[in-house]
């Protein structure tokens, strides 16, 4: 895991570096001579987009199972899963202040991570999944040098069963990312995000020999790679006298 998470680092370094980097001569933003201006290619933010990509979650769940009748007792089990997920994703951006950027999104990730656990008034191995989840929320950023850094935060909600149990977890997600724009209405987005979903009951009656009560505790960390396509005209001009 924590191998994992240094390569995804370095991508992130990788793609800051790129983004920091001079545009190319032939590239969205350039500068030259045309007659007695300049004309300077500007990056503009503001419009609708839609996107795609692929990413990578860990998952850390804490489980709770409290029982009384045959037996008597608590068990806890702590629960990590990972693996790989597709995410699908609309949203607006609205350039201001000349280099802020405010936006609204929503995006939809399908995916299954799961492990298994054995409970004490249930001997068969019990399957714990968080599956497909959903996140509305807004983003704060400063466009330097064709890049996007910004800031993000809004309502996250998944999907989760255990045996026979299916239920829904909702929390808030925090995160953080680099977007560039590679020209031609595209643009390439690598972003880190932490989904806390707070804890959930997922079942309280009677399983077996026992009264019992199941309650989770679900946080996921989560790295994405994607790319958007923002409809209408990318790009402004300052035109500008020649010295």
């Amino acid at each position: 895991m924590r191998e994992l998470l240094l390569k995804w680092a370095g991508v992130i370094v990788g793609l800051s570096i790129f983004a920091a980097a001079p545009a190319a001569a032939d590239g969205p933003y350039r500068s030259y001579k045309d007659g007695p201006y300049m004309h300077e290619g500007i990056a503009n933010w503001t419009g609708i987009y839609i996107g795609a990509g692929i990413g990578y979650s860990y998952s850390s769940s804490d489980l709770r199972h409290d029982y009384t009748g045959g037996l008597t007792g608590n068990d806890r089990y702590s629960i990590d899963q990972d693996g790989v997920n597709a995410t699908v994703t609309a949203g607006f951006d609205h350039q201001f202040g000349g280099s802020l950027v405010w936006g609204l999104f929503a995006d939809y990730t399908f995916g299954s991570i799961k492990d298994s656990v054995v409970l004490a008034t249930a001997p068969d191995v019990l399957r714990y999944r968080l599956e497909d989840s959903w996140a509305v929320g807004g983003r704060l950023g400063l466009v330097h040098d064709g890049a996007l850094w910004f800031l993000t935060a809004g309502y996250t909600g998944i999907d989760v069963s255990f045996a026979d149990l299916d239920g829904t977890l909702h929390g808030y997600f925090l995160g953080a990312g680099l977007e560039k724009d590679i020209g031609r209405n595209f643009r390439l987005k690598v972003e880190y995000r932490f989904a806390d979903y707070g804890s959930e009951t997922l079942f309280d009656g009677t399983a077996g020999c026992c009264d019992a009560r199941i309650r989770v505790d679900s946080t996921v960390h989560s790295v994405r790679l994607g790319m958007s396509y923002v409809f209408g005209q990318r790009e402004t001009y300052r035109h500008e006298p020649l010295k």
